[in-house]
């Protein structure tokens, strides 16, 4: 049975509860996660593998929500530092390596870049916002301004945006 978006759960009766739609929770709120599309998809796929080639199967996951303090956001995509990181309930409890968001026509760029702040304060070193729809990336590692890039993603790695948006 869905359970009505909500205010106030910590972040064990967040866990303890399941939403329809998905859920965050961010600022003490339960919060829609933005609908995929067939490109948010795709781009979450091309990207799944291509960050394998570089770090393993074991590295990288997608949708795996990320505990900080008392929020619960869930990044598209994540590289974690070690093939067996800190969990609590099954979610992780330490800061990945990388941390990537996928544009959904719900969301602007800004508002990834912003959820980009809250991972950098919990000790994310490197964040990704992909725009499928215009093609376009930005990169915002921990201590630097975000910006738009027009030819790789670095960081922990880097990948071409040849190779990203690759049809």
């Amino acid at each position: 049975m869905p359970i009505a978006l909500t205010a106030g759960l910590s972040v064990d009766e967040y866990l303890d509860r399941s939403f329809d739609p998905e859920c965050e929770l961010l600022g003490g709120e339960t919060r829609p996660k933005p609908l995929g599309t067939g490109k948010h998809s795709k781009m979450q796929r091309r990207l799944l593998r291509l960050l394998e080639a570089e770090f393993g199967e074991g590295r990288v996951e997608f949708e795996l929500s990320v505990r900080i303090g008392d929020e619960v956001p869930v990044p598209d995509l994540v590289v974690l530092k070690t093939q067996s990181p800190r969990m609590y309930r099954d979610v992780l409890d330490e800061p990945p390596l990388l941390c990537i968001g996928v544009v959904s026509p719900s969301q602007l760029p800004a508002e990834m870049l912003a959820k980009c702040a809250r991972y950098h304060d919990f000790g994310v070193p490197f964040c990704w916002v992909v725009d499928p729809v215009t093609r376009r990336a930005w990169e915002y590692h921990r201590g630097v301004e975000p910006r738009e890039v027009t030819e790789t993603l670095s960081g922990p790695c880097i990948l071409a945006l040849s190779d990203v948006f690759a049809a």
